[in-house]
């Protein structure tokens, strides 16, 4: 996901935040995460994402060449030659993008995520919580509860010159809906090829 994707993602659906949003060169907000992914290439269509510091395998994501059926595959705990699809997107361009959840039926993406929201893939109801990606810098998107904005519970952060590889970085309040995080960064840059002249994201690294 590039600097270019996340300026069109706070711009297009959160202008609260793209008002204020910091110049790529001022420093990233200083956190510590309980579990860092770092990608091993800077897409989210087509990458495994891996253990920061380790070769552990944690999620593998795959696209078609038509670009209209993406899977994310996680490995089992203690077996990572074994992968259990956990999540499938299809975009349909006469009908709604789908998405299904490992154990649930097939739902509209757009009834899922709405605008940068998006709930926990279980049965909704009124009771279950919404999550919200608020852009925190130039360079980075950060997960809240809707209802509490004092602390992330997970960041994503572009590539730049000095950290080639992006990276997720989840809180122990992430775990549970680790999944849902990883599909919801894979539709907003589905949605960022939509709506990009050229129909793909170019890499834009910038110095930190």
């Amino acid at each position: 996901m590039s600097i270019g994707l996340l300026l069109w993602l706070c711009a297009s659906h959160d202008d609260s935040t793209s008002r204020s949003l910091p110049d790529a060169s001022a420093p990233l907000p200083e956190r510590d995460a309980a579990t860092t992914l770092t990608f091993s290439r800077d897409s989210l269509l087509h990458t495994t994402l891996l253990t920061r510091g380790t070769d552990n395998t944690v999620y593998v994501i795959d696209t078609n060449k038509t670009q209209d059926r993406t899977v994310i595959r996680r490995a089992y705990p203690g077996n990572e030659a074994a992968f259990s699809e956990v999540v499938r997107i299809e975009r349909n361009t006469l009908s709604h993008d789908k998405i299904t959840f490992q154990g649930f039926p097939a739902r509209n993406v757009s009834a899922w995520l709405r605008r940068l929201s998006f709930s926990d893939p279980v049965p909704p109801s009124a009771e279950a919580p919404r999550y919200i990606w608020r852009a925190t810098h130039a360079r980075e998107i950060a997960l809240y509860t809707q209802d509490d904005a004092s602390e992330p519970i997970a960041w994503f952060r572009a590539s730049s010159l000095s950290e080639p590889s992006p990276t997720l970085s989840l809180q122990p309040g992430a775990y549970h809906i680790q999944d849902a995080i990883v599909a919801s960064l894979v539709v907003v840059e589905q949605r960022h090829r939509l709506h990009s002249p050229q129909g793909t994201i170019r890499v834009s690294r910038k110095p930190t």
